[in-house]
């Protein structure tokens, strides 16, 4: 248990013990004894708390073994284990041991030294901690401190070294020894621990022998851990229980110091002798010789990794097989790891008799090469590579190496799975597009500008050879003869290494130009456009996507329709809610530029009542705004855009509307919403429809940001309205004063112009939230006089009620200026806009 946890439950238990009921009679309180020794008890309460704020989770053991010994009713046993609890409190607070008659004495793991009196806090603390690491063990906590106190008594009291007892030192030591390996701070104490037991004339441990070579071995000193290690090896190998973690120490320390020669020759006698049971100690080894590289080198690899295989048999694991394999890939031959990866195939299926062992085996007629360490240069030529690494003949295919290369890519390893393309290339086999479309997306997601490049210049090579490839075989079936080296590719020369023979697929050109879109570079998106249509692919919905976001980036949203009807209307366009959130952004885009035309509100209601539902119809633009309209017109107002959505989705199988339905994005929702709010003077018969519509295909209901969306509206445009009628009849007033038809006065103008409102959008906004509390509070008058149960009646009933006030809010605002009967033709018009005619948009209780 933890201090801090230790602490709070003792703490608790006391705060219990305080809140109790006291035992104190209360009916003796008249008796003066009795109030003497509930104050005592109270007073002793008090100092024991105070107590434990200054000592800490130290004084919460004295504090409860005295509060249990008040109980009273203990038996000796009991009594005599409190006692010990709280001398052993004391002990840990004052850093001396308590006898049992209460007196003081010096520990054995404490520092016999008297320093001078303002060195005296040191000692003492660094005395406590170890009393305390003695009685309850180490941790992260007590470890820090014991570090902490000990560097400040070596710091501040002379001849503290020399006072240290020897079980102080292992103290310790065991307590940086016990911190994690990966802890910065442990090598470097132990280096220092360790100077201080030399320096006083004490011989390290064999434990501590062991752990001050590691620590010198992972802080990097290998020169000085061969050193020790040499010192330290005549004396181990007397004691079995840590001879074998330091011989596979010796091998580690001296193949990270590239001397393969001892590391080889010292794992492989050990193994012999039986002084190392883990064959994995060959795994450095292997990792040293393949970072020597050439021939010799490599086979001394191959000799210690089939010497692994011979003493592992079928234990060896996964990663056991991936640490070879990429010793040898990081060397540069893929030869060798394939050999590798196929004896791992084998294990799991496969011929028997096709591993490297085996085939070592029919090669040599022998294994005394492998345990005599094959070092002798005459028998290592006899190894044949080839003869080595054969593959059986199931195996020899494009397959195989792909799920090699796909399990590299899954490791993050893009360097290896290219050497194994390459390897494919070299055998003839053509590595599989969609295994190099793995290696160019892992090199893009790399970041640097090295890995880019080498991405780009794949993708590009993959793209031309599928333009020869397409263009070739229009050829073909025009009857011309193709000659050799006729098509030139458009490829920059300095950006081909003509080193791969595979063609792209839709997915590089996905790739490239996701790459391409990411870094603004437009002009490669418009040859790659152009790229995908020689290489005769249809682009799909990820590639039209990018191609109009860099079209919008560039052009503005004036070509994005034109380019988007021309993909969709070859009937194998098949766009998804990705796209679409793309189109929808440009509609926000075209309705706020139309919505900040000038467009004041007709004087009078037009003759067709559905007029009404247009947005603009009844206005006047100047020339300037008819010129803005004009450069919207490429683009189709969010009515049409919601029928060419909504056209799409319903003309989906049952099994992709699902599966498109749980990609919708609530994004587009709330574009919908906003650009017809915004389209012109506001299409709100639109926007009843877009909630309906959404809600039964889609099964997207509004959300508070959807109400404040459309009350903001609401707000906005009735202060609009407010002060444009305002200014009209200020200019009336104005206009009949100045030709006579009004009697003017010595004041003035007969209205005088009323100053504008700062707050008229909020005071609006509050009407409109209390008209939609209105609305609720009649609902709900309804349901009590009809005894109705929301819950009982409709699934989502709370959501559909929201979409029904909401609903509601915007038909009161349709109903002016036009009869209600006019309403449901106003509405039921833009449902048939909109694509979706006939959808019922009224109360899905159906109680109007």
């Amino acid at each position: 248990m933890s201090t801090t946890s230790y602490s709070q439950q003792a703490c608790t238990a006391v705060a219990q013990m305080l809140q109790r009921p006291p035992e104190v009679r209360v009916e003796k309180a008249e008796d003066d004894q009795d109030i003497k020794s509930l104050k005592k008890r109270i007073d002793q309460l008090d100092e024991e708390l105070q107590q434990m704020k200054n000592g800490g989770a130290l004084a919460i053991p004295a504090v409860i073994s005295r509060l249990l010994k008040n109980e009273g009713g203990l038996d000796e046993d009991t009594k005599s284990a409190l006692d010990q609890l709280e001398r052993l409190s004391k002990s840990l607070l004052s850093g001396k041991e308590i006898a049992s008659d209460g007196s003081e004495n010096i520990a054995r793991s404490t520092v016999k030294i008297t320093p001078p009196k303002e060195q005296r806090v040191y000692l003492n603390r660094l005395n406590g901690y170890l009393k305390q690491a003695e009685a309850m063990g180490f941790d992260t906590a007590t470890n820090r401190q014991l570090w902490r106190w000990f560097v400040r008594c070596k710091q501040n009291i002379p001849r503290f070294a020399k006072s240290v007892s020897p079980e102080t030192w292992n103290i310790m030591w065991e307590s940086q020894a016990s911190r994690p390996r990966s802890d910065p701070d442990r090598a470097a104490h132990l280096r220092s621990l360790a100077r201080g037991i030399t320096d006083r004339g004490l011989q390290l441990s064999s434990t501590q022998s062991l752990e001050y070579t590691e620590a010198l071995f992972l802080d990097g000193k290998l020169d000085k851990a061969i050193e020790q290690w040499n010192a330290y090896s005549p004396s181990m190998s007397e004691d079995v229980k840590i001879s074998e973690r330091f011989y596979v120490l010796g091998i580690k320390i001296f193949a990270a110091a590239g001397d393969a020669e001892t590391a080889h020759h010292l794992a492989f006698s050990l193994l012999n002798d039986g002084k190392i049971s883990d064959p994995r100690v060959l795994i450095p080894v292997i990792l040293v010789w393949t970072r020597k590289g050439g021939n010799i080198p490599l086979r001394r690899a191959w000799v210690a990794y089939l010497r692994m295989r011979e003493l592992f048999a079928s234990e060896m694991t996964m990663a056991d097989y991936d640490a070879v394999c990429k010793a040898f890939l990081d060397a540069g031959r893929a030869d060798l790891g394939v050999g590798v990866f196929k004896d791992m195939m084998l294990v799991q299926h496969g011929p028997s008799g096709y591993d490297s062992f085996s085939l070592f085996q029919k090669a040599t007629r022998t294994v005394k090469e492998i345990q005599s360490m094959a070092l002798d240069t005459s028998q290592l030529n006899k190894l044949s590579w080839e003869a080595m690494t054969a593959l059986p003949k199931k195996m020899h295919n494009k397959y195989f190496y792909g799920s090699w290369m796909k399990k590299l890519l899954g490791a993050g390893d893009v360097e290896s799975a290219e050497l194994v393309a390459e390897l494919m290339n070299a055998r003839r086999l053509g590595p599989d597009a969609k295994y190099l479309n793995g290696v160019i997306a892992a090199w893009m997601r790399r970041g640097d500008a090295k890995s880019f490049e080498k991405a780009e210049v794949m993708a590009l090579e993959m793209i031309e050879n599928r333009k020869v490839f397409a263009w070739q075989r229009r050829a073909a079936e025009r009857g011309e003869e193709v000659a050799s080296g006729s098509y030139q590719p458009q490829v920059v020369a300095d950006k081909r290494s003509d080193s791969w023979t595979t063609s792209a697929t839709l997915e590089t050109f996905c790739i490239l130009i996701d790459y391409y879109l990411a870094r603004q570079r437009h002009d490669q998106i418009r040859w790659l456009h152009r790229a995908v249509r020689l290489a005769e692919f249809e682009p799909n919905a990820f590639f039209m996507t990018r191609l109009l976001a860099s079209q919008l980036a560039t052009d503005g949203i004036r070509k994005i329709w034109q380019t988007y009807t021309d993909w969709a209307h070859t009937g194998r366009g098949k766009p998804d809610f990705e796209l679409y959130s793309l189109l929808w952004d440009c509609a926000m885009t075209r309705a706020k530029k139309t919505s900040s035309l000038k467009q004041p509100p007709p004087t009078a209601p037009p003759a067709d009542p559905v007029a009404l539902s247009e947005p603009g119809v009844g206005y006047t633009v100047d020339s300037h705004d008819r010129s803005a309209i004009r450069k919207q017109q490429g683009f189709p107002s969010p009515r049409a855009l919601f029928s060419n959505m909504m056209t799409w989705f319903v003309g989906l199988s049952d099994k992709e509307r699902d599966r498109h339905r749980e990609e919708f994005p609530r994004s587009i929702y709330d574009s919908v919403v906003r650009s017809l709010l915004q389209d012109g003077s506001g299409d709100l018969a639109g926007v009843v429809v877009a909630l309906h519509c959404m809600k039964a295909h889609l099964g997207f209901y509004p959300t508070a940001d959807t109400a404040d969306d459309i009350v903001s509206y609401h707000a906005k445009k009735a202060s609009e309205e407010e002060e444009e009628l305002d200014r009209q009849e200020y200019l009336l007033d104005r206009d009949q004063d100045a030709l006579g038809q009004q009697q003017a006065s010595s004041a003035g103008p007969s209205r005088p112009r009323k100053k504008r409102n700062p707050f008229a959008v909020h005071e609006h906004t509050m009407l409109a939230m209390q008209r939609l509390q209105e609305l609720a509070n009649a609902r709900t008058t309804l349901f009590d006089k009809r005894a109705i149960d929301g819950n009982d009646v409709a699934e989502n009933f709370k959501e559909e009620e929201n979409l029904y006030l909401l609903s509601s809010l915007i038909r009161d605002v349709l109903v002016k200026n036009r009869d209600v009967g006019e309403l449901d033709t106003v509405v039921q018009r833009a449902a048939w806009d909109m694509g979706v005619g006939g959808i019922d948009t009224g109360d899905h209780l159906h109680l109007d």
